[in-house]
């Protein structure tokens, strides 16, 4: 565990959340891999439903980052940023109750408290909110869902729940 924790740390990304998947989906690439017995590491690019072109090369830095550190890459590295790093903090799932339209109204990376709305999902005929999206815990926002368009059980956002003290 240590050492892909040391491994994702070094891929530049914001954040880095150490968790048991309930399912691995078998077309995937990392069901494939780890059917095999290769270890592997799933980056979520962000925002979700969206992946930018800043965001990809960041990724890119970051895996010339890990080659540097592995001894496999002599060229040129950009400082990387250091993530967040949640092992067993609680991460609050967020999903439509209703279809519609879901409109934010806080961005990405956001910190959300208790009880704030942060959306809502609205008609796409009349404009009639039909959903407040509303954060249960205080913490950061670190999946905001950036298309528009949502089904009853689409995931909007997952929030992570501050340390308690």
């Amino acid at each position: 565990m240590q050492r892909f924790l040391k491994y994702a740390s070094m891929l530049d990304v914001d954040f880095v959340w150490v968790h048991q998947a309930s399912t691995v989906l078998e077309s995937t690439l990392a069901y494939s891999l780890n059917s095999i017995g290769v270890k592997t590491l799933v980056v979520e690019a962000g925002v979700g439903m969206r992946i930018t072109q800043d965001y990809c090369l960041r990724l890119v830095n970051g895996i010339l980052n890990f080659m540097s550190e592995l001894g496999m890459w002599d060229g040129p590295v950009q400082p990387v940023k250091q993530p967040i790093v949640s092992l067993d903090r609680s991460v609050s799932f967020v999903n439509a109750e209703e279809p519609g339209v879901f409109v934010p109204t806080v961005r990405h990376s956001d910190n959300v408290r208790k009880g704030e709305i942060f959306g809502c999902i609205v008609d796409a005929l009349s404009g009639e909110v039909r959903q407040e999206c509303v954060s249960e815990v205080d913490g950061l926002l670190f999946t905001l869902r950036e298309y528009p368009i949502v089904n009853k059980g689409s995931l909007i956002a997952r929030i992570l729940q501050e340390e308690r003290r």
